[in-house]
């Protein structure tokens, strides 16, 4: 059988399937991944120019540090690599190309080396790379020959090599000898066609040719040929769907490369929402702590506690008695207070009009002292109306008015005597008596309208201050107020009386 063997035919395919072990079905195996870790760990420990630290700095690596483990490892296969911080995306996309790297590798899983959720991906690319040099470093090694070079090995090279010098000379000797016979025979005008058949015999009989053998592999490598053609043909088919593969690869790759920008926004969500989550579960697990310490003393509070369930649910009740009370107490209070406002309020107002009076009484004894000096006895203080030495002030005041009324009264019937005794010496002044006598009157009136006025007033404000809480103060209040009534009363008959007497002094004049 010609055609190629099946490990012939395997390992003349692409190094595309070297490590036949697909990568991205193991990434997702943590005992897989463990082992290449193990595997790369190894690897670099063991590498006489890689750091010390690098081995247990790739767990996840760090950008720099998978440049670095990269660069180191793409030139145990090519020297010439250069890679930087800078192109490395560009390098390992490039150079894994090259290799056949079976998994798929994106410039957004490059982005994210560092990470934990592409160390598995990293992991594996390390671990095929360190494979495939292994695998290099034993095709390199020169194969052991066959044969041992001994002395019997090296008697059957000779001996071949003879032979081969001999057949050689034999063959070359037959092809002179034929050319000078076919000279002969084209000279003696003989059958070419039976020279060339007796050439092609004899030179058979040289080289030691089987015609029936000849034949036999003539079709035979005619056969071959046509099946060639046919795999020729059935090759190019493969490669056609080959392509289409590729095609179907690259669409693939390019949906995959999306899938993972999705996964990673996806993945920026999850944790996200496992941080709030992680904060949520720290804030529940410290209110169920105090809760369960808050249960714990009152579990301790009530196997401590001095008195029964019922004894509890009696001094309840009692509490909310109580309480029930003080509330009631506290809308009494409010309510009083409420009335204090409201008769502070009308103590004011009642002060005011109190201040008014007293402010004219004042005046009006002002004017009648310019008259009677004396008469100032008769004025009030015009502050601090409710302290009890105004109370004593007023008293004096109404001391002081019975006796200004009684001077009065007496200097009245000394001018009433005086006044008779004019009266009849002259009777024109009658009429003038008269006139005054009306004028009198239309006064009396005057001041009894102002003492209707007052009492009035009086009234109202017994009536305003009774209903408040100061009625022991409201009534010393009613008290005074008559009292200043009744002086103001008389102190406006005494000034009428004292103009009266001024006019007739002025006339006797």
């Amino acid at each position: 059988n010609l055609t190629t063997p099946a490990s012939s035919r395997s390992a003349s395919k692409s190094p595309c399937r070297f490590g036949s072990v697909k990568a991205e079905r193991h990434v997702n195996d943590k005992k897989w991944v463990s082992e290449q870790y193990a595997k790369v760990r190894r690897y670099l420990q063991e590498h006489t120019n890689c750091q010390d630290h690098i081995p247990d700095a790739i767990r996840p690596p760090t950008i720099n540090t998978f440049v670095y483990v990269m660069d180191l490892l793409l030139k145990e296969i090519d020297s010439r690599v250069d890679m930087t911080v800078a192109n490395y995306k560009d390098v390992v996309l490039n150079r894994l190309k090259v290799l056949h790297y079976p998994g798929s590798v994106s410039n957004s899983l490059l982005k994210t080396v560092n990470t934990m959720h592409a160390w598995p991906q990293v992991m594996s690319i390390f671990a095929w790379l360190i494979d495939f040099i292994a695998f290099i470093r034993r095709a390199r090694v020169p194969s052991q020959p066959l044969f041992e070079p001994d002395i019997d090995h090296q008697k059957i090279k000779v001996l071949f090599v003879f032979g081969v010098c001999k057949t050689f000379h034999n063959l070359f000797q037959y092809v002179i000898n034929y050319v000078f016979e076919r000279y002969k025979l084209y000279n003696n005008n003989e059958d070419q066609t039976a020279a060339d058949m007796a050439f092609k015999e004899e030179f058979e009989k040289i080289l030691n040719i089987d015609p029936e053998e000849a034949d036999r592999l003539k079709h035979e490598i005619d056969d071959l040929s046509q099946l060639k053609e046919q795999q020729l043909d059935q090759l190019k088919e493969i490669n056609k769907d080959n392509d289409l593969l590729n095609s179907q690869v690259s669409h693939m790759e390019s949906e995959t490369d999306s899938l993972y920008a999705e996964d990673e926004e996806k993945q920026k969500d999850v944790d996200e929402e496992l941080r709030y989550l992680n904060e949520r579960i720290i804030r529940k697990r410290q209110e169920i702590k105090e809760k369960e310490e808050n249960t714990a003393k009152l579990n301790e509070a009530v196997t401590t506690q001095p008195y029964t369930y019922e004894e509890k649910i009696e001094m309840q009740k009692q509490i909310d008695e109580i309480q029930h009370t003080l509330d009631l107490e506290k809308e009494r209070v409010a309510v009083k207070r409420q009335i204090e406002t409201d008769a502070d309020a009308k103590l004011a107002e009642a002060r005011q009009r109190v201040e008014t009076e007293i402010y004219r009484l004042n005046n009006e004894v002002m004017r009648l002292a310019l008259v009677e000096p004396e008469l100032n006895i008769l004025r009030l203080r015009e502050t601090d109306f409710t302290s009890q030495d105004f109370y004593d002030e007023v008293r004096r005041v109404v001391e002081n008015k019975k006796i200004a009324e009684k001077k009065i009264g007496e200097e009245l019937e000394a001018l009433g005597a005086y006044i008779a005794q004019s009266t009849s010496e002259n009777e024109g002044r009658k009429q003038r008596l008269e006139g005054l006598n009306e004028t009198i009157e239309r006064l009396t009136e005057e001041e009894n309208k102002t003492d209707e006025q007052i009492r009035k007033l009086d009234n109202e404000m017994e009536n305003e201050i009774r209903t408040s809480i100061f009625d022991h103060c409201v009534g010393l209040l009613h008290d005074v107020h008559a009292e200043e009534g009744n002086i103001l009363g008389d102190l406006q008959k005494l000034s009428s009386i004292g103009s009266s007497a001024s006019s007739q002094e002025e006339n006797f004049r």
